[in-house]
């Protein structure tokens, strides 16, 4: 059982994402999708507090708009919320919300219906506001006795604090959830009372902007409706979603899975939804490479492929396709893993080491390309670090590099499993492939650092974190994203036609540079942005396999 159409407290709705989730895991749902209204605030919460819990998490929202004078929504599946395009068209579309309700407020004082709309958003926090907020507080205030009073009586249209809202059509719609990487699907159809003609109508110009779906499984429908609903997807060729609409305690009775009691979205819904998600994965019919970052992305939290995984994987190898690794890890750490995982034997990878900056032919056991950074960048970058009183250390190809011993370096030797040396003076190193800077407890410390890093050797390296307590700073020339070009051009495949599989933010650039670029639902916000596609599920619960699996199709 899934629920496709969920509202939170970041619009209209009384849970938080994260009451959500608990929710929907008592019922044991397969799945949920979060449908805020015209935001996608909520999904930050969603992920963090949802990812390892073994439950699909799928990114929506529901956009308000207008065709013929009636309000229709549409729902957006699959989006990527971090997705700039993306945001900067819903702040747009959330600026004409925020004119209307002003206009609304100023018609309530002119009724006598007293609020001060700059408390009243101090009050609504973050939240999206609607015209379900306003009707609250007009019978907090005592101006209706119900919600439904306040509408009938003031909000809805043709009463005096109705304004028309600013005319998005449906089309437009589908428009801003394609910029979003989503998938578009009508909202319970039978809501707006349109004739047959008009709804069929409706559904043909969605369906020539983009749209995917319909709604048919709905809280408030029943069998016959559903059936009607039915048959007018199957019709068109569209996906049958469904969802219960539950907005909390502003619609009692509503719940999560089951609407009024009856609803059950089947679970072909959500797979329908992934299919078409899918569809425009895979560049090419030609074999291509794949990139692995490895932790938090091709390794579950136990350090370990699972093999479901495992088993893609073999599938992936057989078509033709290369299997890469690319990591901040040293080279030493990195084969020694790919060893010990059985990589080195199975596919013999070629390896991308300490972020890009060197590139290993397992097979031939010889370094194809390295890059490091000077001696004088390395004394301005540790000048700064230990002003600012944090912990740095660089790399031989098979050594940490220290000139103290700190907890920090201890901590890192130990999650990478290899030994530090201490030294008298980093620039006696002649490579320098990577610094790496550390604080155990302050992140912002941190960020201050590579701000004063950056400002005096900005143009010779550049600086990403792999963890919040890890600054890596790299040669120029360097990055995952730098490294993956380099090995397409040895292999003498197209960049396009290359996969990239990964995380953190010391991914971006391999994200970016790759044909396609997909980043695990436990990744960071920022590495999320930069990919093409984002997992299903974590890596925990065979997050690539979905991918994987359509490569070889």
């Amino acid at each position: 059982m899934v629920d496709l159409h969920i509202h939170s407290v970041n619009s209209d709705g009384t849970f938080t994402p994260s009451e959500i989730i608990d929710i929907a895991l008592k019922k044991e749902l397969k799945a949920i999708a979060l449908t805020d209204h015209d935001t996608v605030k909520g999904m930050g919460e969603i992920y963090n507090y949802g990812k390892y819990k073994g439950i699909e998490l799928i990114a929506g929202t529901e956009i308000s708009t207008t065709y013929l004078g009636v309000s229709v929504h549409v729902l957006g599946y699959y989006l990527n919320p971090f997705k700039k395009e993306f945001n900067d068209n819903m702040n747009n579309f959330l600026v004409s919300r925020t004119a209307r309700n002003e206009q609304i407020a100023a018609r309530m004082n002119e009724l006598g219906i007293k609020i001060n709309y700059e408390e009243f958003l101090k009050e609504m926090g973050t939240r999206v506001v609607t015209r379900a907020h306003l009707a609250k507080y007009m019978v907090q205030k005592g101006y209706a006795s119900t919600i439904t009073e306040a509408f009938d009586k003031y909000l809805n249209p043709g009463m005096p604090c109705y304004v028309p809202r600013a005319k998005v059509t449906p089309s437009k719609a589908v428009e801003m959830i394609l910029s979003g990487n989503g998938i578009a699907v009508l909202a319970h159809p039978l809501q707006y009372e349109f004739s047959e003609d008009v709804l069929e109508n409706l559904i043909k110009e969605m369906i020539d902007a983009g749209m995917k779906g319909i709604e048919v499984y709905y809280s408030k429908y029943n069998p016959e409706q559903i059936k009607y609903l039915e048959g007018l997807a199957d019709k068109y060729g569209l996906i049958k979603t469904g969802g219960s609409d539950c907005h909390g305690d502003n619609r009692p009775g509503c719940e999560i899975g089951t609407g009024y009691g009856a609803m059950n979205v089947p679970d072909i819904a959500v797979s329908n939804l992934k299919e078409e998600y899918l569809k425009n994965f895979k560049v090419s019919d030609k074999p291509g490479i794949m990139f692995f970052d490895m932790d938090g992305s091709l390794l579950s939290e136990k350090k370990v492929i699972t093999p479901a995984t495992l088993e893609a994987l073999d599938d992936c190898v057989k078509k033709g396709y290369v299997f890469s690794i690319s990591t901040g890890r040293p080279l030493k750490s990195i084969v020694e893993l790919s060893d010990r995982l059985g990589l080195t034997e199975r596919y013999k990878p070629l390896i991308s080491s300490y972020n890009g900056s060197v590139i290993y032919d397992t097979s031939k056991k010889e370094i194809l390309s390295e890059v490091y950074h000077s001696s004088d960048t390395v004394k301005t970058v540790r000048e700064i670090a230990y002003k600012n009183g944090v912990h740095i250390h660089s790399y031989s190809l098979n050594e940490i590099l220290t000139e103290r011993e700190t907890e920090e370096v201890k901590e890192y030797c130990k999650y990478i499993k290899m030994d530090y040396k201490i030294i008298d003076d980093m620039l006696d190193n002649d490579k320098t492939f990577k610094l790496m800077i550390m604080d155990l407890n302050d992140n912002a410390l941190l960020q201050r650092v590579r701000d004063e890093v950056m400002a005096a050797v900005g143009d010779k390296v550049e600086c990403v974190f792999s963890t919040p307590i890890l600054l890596e700073v790299l040669p120029k020339e360097s990055g995952k994203g730098k490294a993956l070009v380099t090995m397409s051009k040895l292999l003498g495949v197209d960049v396009d036609n290359t996969y990239a599989f990964a995380d953190a933010e010391n991914d971006i650039s391999m994200l970016k540079a790759a044909g396609r670029g997909v980043c695990l639902i436990n990744g960071y916000p920022k590495a999320m942005e930069a990919a093409t596609h984002i997992s299903f599920t974590d890596n925990d619960h065979d997050g690539l396999v979905p991918f994987l699996k359509e490569l070889v199709k």
